[in-house]
């Protein structure tokens, strides 16, 4: 409270101060300057002058003092005096209260606040919450409306009934105000006593001036100006008095409201309630009537309001007016409508909802259940289930642990499907259950959704589609297991049909002897390839075709393509020719097996079609980068061309364009549906554009990815060695090109010689029959290039010499001819050398191809293989006729092979000798060929072991997983050719007698000098010190480094996976350097890492780490030997 003192000094401050003192000082200063200069022009005495010093001293620190006491006295308030000034808002006449908001709690008041609510002192009335001087405290919305209105303007008023400490309840109007104070939010809360103004109110004509009554003025100005819409309501249910705010909310002026009564703002099916609810509250029944009803504005809408009405009385106490407040709360009604619709369909949905849903909390309480789950529930248990019951009392015992797991998992925001099997009603039901972790704003999971389904119906249908899926598996099973069966029968005695008539055609025979036979194979092997189709179709059907991804080169796939055709086009004098676009890899990723089948397919088709011209494949880069490329393949040919009609039927299964083609063409109709499908499975799709009478061109495109040429197994052997010491003549005009490729010759190890002018190259050509390969510069001036390339072929002894031009203006492909009478190939200019390799290599691909059609069968071989391979043979083969012709075949080869008809007879003869190569069957009875082979590895010492290849008429692609899965090491099919049975024998053969040779060896000096003449072949070694003799080693010891780094690498990798025991990694490991080592002529190291790679289907730890050493000691032995004979340092 404050007190009116005496009237305060006037207060010096502290800087004030300083300053007087230093000028008092100045001041003294002074004087005793003047003292001593009287003294010095006066000749007076010190004493005097000291005298005088005292007394300046004494009245400098008199004055002092004088000053710090007048600013003590100014300091020091008088004891009624306040120490500070309090804050204006304190200053009002009605109570008012400061309160922090921080803490909601007050803070200060005035006198007034003291006087109003009847306290005894100021403390009761500090670091309080101000609701706890109401009545009736305020409701959520009244609460909800003063946070908005200071939020928005910082400013916010209320109608309450508040009490003082005495007992007293007095009607208040509350204002507050929002204040910042240095860093505090402060607020300032007014709250008058409007009980004054409802006591001296006068209704009607007796309505006093509010001017004639000052003490009123403050209490009028809260009812006119307050944000609280009020009005006063006589017993006549009639406005007396409203407030602009009230005027506002209804949209009328406080005239035109007077003229009205409450009723006449209601709805009227409100009406009857609200003459109630008034009386209620005039005859004093209820002391405050809170209610929410809606009001009728002016313009007829209808808002909702939320009204507070008390009864005021006159001084007689009689009931005088109602007095009554309104607050719009028609947003919060439609907001409270929305939630009340979403939760109506939020509730309808769960009702009707096809899943039982249930919500639970972290304690397993139940927050939600819908009727559906509590029928199910009370099936199982006969309790009826509510919200509030806890899960695990409900759940049936055998479930609950499982159940606890999956709901703390589920806390830590795991999503889990739990199928279980119930018994309700005596009757077991297959339940679904869902559950899904729900989360809060913080994304604190707080409860778990749990949806159920009855899932009986589904169970039983996935039982009947399990079951109609096994039948139908075993369906497709028994129709591979017959397709598998009808091959092996068919193939059995075609294999002597076509391998006798092989055999006879190799004798000697007249001319029609010899048509017979030739018609005799035809029909065998047209019979074979409706055998493959099917074959080929039914694993497409069945969706066991799987498409091997390997490194090979493109070129390679079209020349054997053209290797396996070109006899029956040269037959009707066709020409074989194909292109490929400069920007297409040499090398690319892809099954070179498919590829090549889909090209046999067109390739054959269109040379069956086309009676004569050419057939064309060119390959172009549609587009993509290294890592995927996708090729244009076109098939082209001149020959009768397809009807426009009938193209749509091509691609179908056992459809042809028509009978009459049929009848003509013969085919099965499945060649091209093949196709259609290993298209598809290489990323690609296949079709035609064709004209009836001029041909036709089949297109398909393929995903692919460019490869590199180290990943290309076999790609030494089929470079360069193809060109080694081959003579080759230049024809030119032009020295600098003719320059460069001779140096590209040199480097191949070929023999070029350049002749510039075409009679000086004839000549040359008349006088030596040693040229291999003529290359004529196609920008000669002198003579037109075609036209020399006719005059080499007119020379007799050179008539099969293949021609190339090179320097051509041929655009961006090379165009190679298998068939042409002139020109092989042309090479563009400006190609790169590695191109002009790969073209050199194709040509003389075609060569070998086309000088072998007249050297098939045995007489290319002769018994001469038995004498640089000799090996001990034995074939197990049970049908009498293949018998006597593999019989024949290898008697036929210089071996005596050793025949048996079973597995069990293999075995009696291993027993008996070692053999090295064994061809076994298949199937054969007593004991069959996997069964056998299976025992010969189980049994018997590796080194006994011979080879093991396998012979079978079972043709998919399983058989041959079998095979080797059973320890056998090669594969051929039934029925085999003669050029098949060479090649194991090449293959294998050589490994065996270096095999025999490092068993046979002792650790002896003489054993160390036999193996090393079987550590490299010698027909590798003359090769290599040939290279090693030219002048340029770039090329070759690129490659021999290469081969040294990958073999360090691999047999580093295998001694790793030889001490974790990863057999399978192991053996392909192995594998993959037995392929690098053949290919530079290793042998020894070759047939160490064969042993090793079998080692890893059969795995036995301590033979793996012996052959791992003894690896390492061959590779470094292989390594030396190549540095001894070619000189190249392999560091």
């Amino acid at each position: 409270m404050t007190t009116k003192g005496k009237k305060a000094p006037r207060q010096i401050s502290e800087e004030g101060r300083k300053i007087l003192y230093r000028l008092l000082l100045l001041a003294v200063s002074i004087v005793y300057a003047l003292v001593f200069i009287l003294d010095y022009l006066l000749q007076l005495q010190f004493t005097f002058f000291l005298l005088l010093s005292l007394f300046g001293f004494v009245i400098l620190t008199l004055l002092y003092m004088w000053f710090k006491v007048s600013n003590v006295d100014v300091e020091v308030p008088d004891e009624e005096e306040p120490a500070e000034d309090k804050p204006e808002l304190l200053k009002f006449d009605d109570a008012t209260f400061l309160v922090n908001m921080s803490t909601g709690l007050s803070i200060d008041c005035n006198q007034a606040a003291i006087s109003l609510f009847e306290s005894d002192d100021q403390a009761s009335l500090l670091g309080i919450d101000l609701n706890t001087l109401m009545a009736e405290g305020w409701t959520s919305d009244q609460s909800l409306e003063i946070r908005r209105q200071l939020h928005r303007t910082k400013k916010a008023s209320a109608l309450g009934t508040y009490l003082t400490f005495k007992g007293k309840i007095f009607k208040g109007l509350m204002q507050a105000s929002r204040r910042e104070e240095g860093e505090e939010n402060i607020l300032a809360v007014r709250i008058t006593d409007v009980s004054l103004l409802l006591d001296k109110e006068i209704v009607g004509d007796k309505i006093e001036k509010e001017a004639e009554i000052k003490t009123e003025e403050p209490l009028l100005s809260l009812f006119e100006d307050g944000l609280m819409s009020m009005s006063f309501i006589g017993t006549n249910y009639k406005f007396v008095r409203v407030n602009k705010s009230f005027c506002d909310l209804l949209g009328y002026t406080e005239h035109e409201l007077k003229q009205l009564s409450i009723l006449d703002i209601l709805l009227p099916e409100d009406r009857d309630a609200e003459k109630k609810n008034l009386s209620q509250v005039f005859r004093g029944d209820v002391p405050l009537l809170k209610k929410e009803k809606r009001f009728v504005r002016r313009n007829s809408d209808v808002i909702w309001v939320s009204t507070s009405s008390s009864l005021t009385r006159d001084q007689k106490g009689s009931p005088q007016f109602v007095i009554t407040t309104a607050e719009n709360i028609t947003h919060k009604k439609r907001l409270e409508r929305s939630v009340y619709d979403k939760r109506d369909k939020l509730s309808s949905l769960l009702e009707n909802a096809e899943y039982s849903i249930l919500s639970v909390d972290r304690h397993n309480t139940i927050l939600l259940i819908n009727s559906r789950l509590c029928d199910l529930l009370f099936a199982l248990t006969g309790i009826v289930v509510e919200p509030g019951f806890n899960v695990l009392d409900i759940l049936p015992e055998a479930f609950r642990e499982e159940y606890k797991k999956i709901h703390t998992r589920a806390f830590l925001g795991e999503h889990f499907v739990w199928e279980k099997k119930l018994v309700v009603s005596g009757k077991a039901v297959d339940v679904e259950l869902i559950l899904t972790p729900v989360s809060d704003e913080t994304g604190r999971v707080n409860s778990i959704s749990i949806f159920g389904h009855n899932i009986s119906e589904r169970k039983k249908v996935e039982t009947t589609l399990l079951s109609e899926k096994e039948q139908a598996e075993a369906a497709t099973e028994a129709k591979s297991s017959f397709l598998a069966t009808m091959s092996h029968e068919i193939r059995t005695p075609l294999n002597g049909v076509i391998g006798m008539g092989r055999l006879l055609s190799s004798t000697s025979l007249t001319p029609k002897q010899k048509d017979y036979v030739e018609s005799m194979l035809l029909s065998g092997e047209a019979l074979l390839s409706v055998i493959n189709d099917i074959l080929d179709f039914s694993k497409i059907e069945s969706e066991k075709m799987e498409l091997e991804d390997k490194a090979f080169a493109l070129r390679r796939c079209i020349e054997e393509t053209f290797d396996l055709l070109a006899a029956k086009a040269i037959e009707k004098k066709l020409k074989l020719q194909f292109t490929i676009a400069k920007d297409v890899p040499t090398y690319i990723q892809g099954d070179i097996v498919r590829l090549r089948q889909v090209l046999m397919n067109l390739v054959g088709n269109a040379i069956k079609f086309t009676p004569s011209g050419k057939i064309t494949i060119a390959v172009n880069k549609n587009s993509g980068s290294d890592e995927e490329i996708e090729l244009h393949f076109s098939v082209i040919d001149t020959g009768i061309g397809i009807p426009s009609d009938r193209i749509n039927r091509l691609f179908q299964s056992y459809s042809q364009a028509d009978k009459a083609t049929a009848r003509t063409y013969g085919g099965t109709g499945l060649g091209l549906a093949i196709c259609r499908n290993l298209v598809k499975l290489m990323g690609g799709r296949i079709w035609v554009e064709s004209e009836q009478g001029k041909g036709s061109n089949f297109q398909f495109t393929m995903k692919t990815r460019k490869a590199l040429s180290k990943d290309v197994h076999g790609k030494i052997n089929s470079g360069t060695n193809r060109l080694v010491n081959s003579h080759v003549l230049l024809i030119a005009d032009d020295k600098t090109e003719a320059d460069i490729y001779y140096a590209y010759f040199k480097r191949w190890n070929m023999v070029p010689r350049i002749e510039y002018g075409v009679l000086a190259g004839l000549d040359l050509l008349r006088a030596k029959s040693e040229y291999n390969l003529v290359l004529i510069d196609a920008q000669m001036t002198s003579t037109a290039p075609m036209e020399v390339a006719e005059r080499v072929r007119e020379l007799k002894s050179h008539e099969d010499l293949p021609i190339v031009l090179f320097n051509a203006e041929a655009g961006e492909d090379v165009m190679y001819d298998y068939t042409s009478d002139l020109v092989s190939a042309v090479i563009p200019k400006n190609v790169d050398r590695s191109k002009v390799l790969d073209i050199l290599i194709g040509v003389f691909s075609v060569e070998e191809h086309q000088r072998s059609q007249h050297e098939v069968g045995l007489k290319s071989v002769g018994k001469k293989l038995g004498e640089e391979i000799p090996v001990k043979i034995m074939v197990a083969e049970d049908n009498l006729i293949n018998q006597k012709l593999v019989q024949n075949i290898f008697e036929g080869l210089g071996y005596k092979p050793v025949i048996v008809s079973n597995g069990l007879q293999v075995i009696e003869q291993i027993k008996k000798a070692k053999f090295d190569i064994i061809f076994m069957d298949v199937q054969m009875p007593e004991m069959d060929g996997l069964e056998a082979t299976r025992y010969i590895i189980e049994k018997f010492d590796p080194s006994r072991k011979p080879v093991i290849v396998a012979m079978t008429a079972f043709a998919l692609e399983g058989d041959k997983a079998k095979c080797i899965e059973a320890g056998m090491d090669d594969y051929i099919s039934k029925p085999f050719m003669v050029e098949e049975i060479v090649e194991r024998i090449r293959k294998w053969g050589l490994a065996q007698n270096k095999k025999t040779a490092e068993t046979m060896a002792t650790e002896t000096s003489e054993s160390k000098q036999i193996q090393k003449q079987v550590l490299l072949d010698e027909k590798v070694l003359n090769r290599l010190r040939e290279m090693a003799a030219s002048a340029d080693m770039d090329f070759f010891g690129e490659v021999i480094r290469m081969f040294i780094q990958q073999g360090k690498e691999i047999i580093s990798d295998i001694e790793d996976l030889c001490t974790k025991k990863e057999w399978d990694k192991m053996s392909q490991q192995a594998h993959k350097l037995k392929g690098s080592a053949l290919n530079i002529g290793a042998n020894m190291l070759a047939e160490t890492c064969r042993i090793i790679e079998l080692k890893g289907k059969a795995p036995n730890g301590e033979d793996c780490t012996s052959l791992s050493n003894r690896l390492r000691s061959d590779f470094n032995i292989t390594i030396e030997k190549i540095r001894e004979v070619t000189g190249i340092s392999v560091d």
